[in-house]
């Protein structure tokens, strides 16, 4: 417990630091439009689906996304709810909702691109983490 006061300090900070946790939790439950990420979800994204919800970032390099076929940008919504799907604060049942969300993006992305699209590993990588979430969210 030493260490922990060493790294954290206090008990006030331990506590702003979850209430903190815990906001930007609920921010991305708030969120009017559940397809566009919160400021923390985006971070959390990779290049090349942040240019899609931040225009400055379109056209830099290392967006491949754009050699993928004119779908693709479900595959960032899907990351997106499989980001939040995989929440140990959000409540189960809110767990699965967001699991069924990216799969139905992440099913259409899968169908639609094309076959030397230079991020399917990313595809099949997300597809692997969600077919998990989705056993221990039954």
């Amino acid at each position: 417990m030493k260490s922990a006061s060493l790294i954290f300090g206090s008990s006030s900070l331990r506590i702003s630091l979850h209430l903190l946790a815990v906001i930007f939790t609920a921010t991305s439950y708030a969120n009017p439009n559940p397809d566009i990420p919160s400021q923390l979800e985006l971070v959390r994204l990779p290049t090349y689906c942040q240019g899609q919800y931040r225009p400055e970032l379109e056209k830099v390099p290392g967006n491949l996304i754009a050699n993928c076929g004119g779908y693709m940008n479900h595959f960032c919504t899907a990351l997106i709810y499989l980001d939040r799907s995989r929440s140990v604060s959000a409540p189960k049942d809110i767990r699965a909702a967001n699991a069924r969300s990216a799969r139905g993006h992440l099913a259409y992305t899968i169908k639609n691109m094309t076959p030397s699209c230079p991020i399917a590993p990313d595809v099949r990588a997300a597809d692997s983490t969600l077919q998990f979430i989705e056993k221990i969210t039954k």
